[in-house]
């Protein structure tokens, strides 16, 4: 009987860590699951909650050692979770603004390696170095976005228009349940 017992939550144990490698984690949380869960276990980690949604929660803490809003998103019908997006606060200078992405860079890269796709430059008229490079980012002529992704995900650290270092985990199979249920609720509508 105890053999039995043994070999059941063996077996129980290697599909929770088989399930749980097929979805991309944020703070070794699998984003995967009901919104409501995914809730309760960020709050296990001390991120308090400042808003909360059917389909979102938002979550204000510490990550990689700074004060960050953190976003929850899940799907419009099952309330799976797909996405979870860090914005630190925004900066008032390109000198910060590209010191704190650089800075989030090397961790990524230290942590995942090469990342697939890097993209760090300015669109005409604008260039770094001229003194507008928060016009231009607030005109969306900036583009500093660090990829990387594998099968399970894909991690975006970029500079936002709004003058913000972002951080977007995205689940791969979650995105396509949110995309689906999306496109079913809108297809109802038409």
């Amino acid at each position: 009987m105890r053999r039995k017992i043994s070999l059941m939550l063996f077996f129980i144990c290697l599909f929770i860590s088989i399930n749980a490698q097929d979805h991309i984690c944020f703070r070794n949380i699998p984003i995967n699951g009901h919104l409501s869960v995914f809730v309760q276990k960020m709050k296990t980690l001390g991120y308090k909650s400042i808003y909360s949604s059917e389909k979102a929660e938002v979550f204000e803490g510490i990550f990689a050692g700074k004060e960050a809003n953190i976003y929850v998103l899940a799907s419009s019908k099952s309330k799976t979770v797909f996405k979870v997006t860090v914005l630190y606060p925004k900066r008032e200078t390109w000198l910060k603004l590209k010191s704190e992405f650089l800075d989030m860079k090397d961790l990524f890269q230290k942590k995942y390696g090469t990342p697939n796709d890097v993209y760090d430059f300015f669109d005409s008229p604008y260039e770094e170095g001229d003194g507008y490079e928060i016009q231009a980012l607030k005109s969306d002529k900036v583009h500093f976005v660090v990829f990387w992704d594998d099968k399970d995900g894909v991690i975006e650290l970029s500079i936002d228009e709004s003058c913000q270092v972002q951080i977007t985990y995205e689940d791969n199979k979650n995105t396509i349940i949110a995309n689906r249920e999306l496109d079913a609720s809108r297809l109802r509508d038409i």
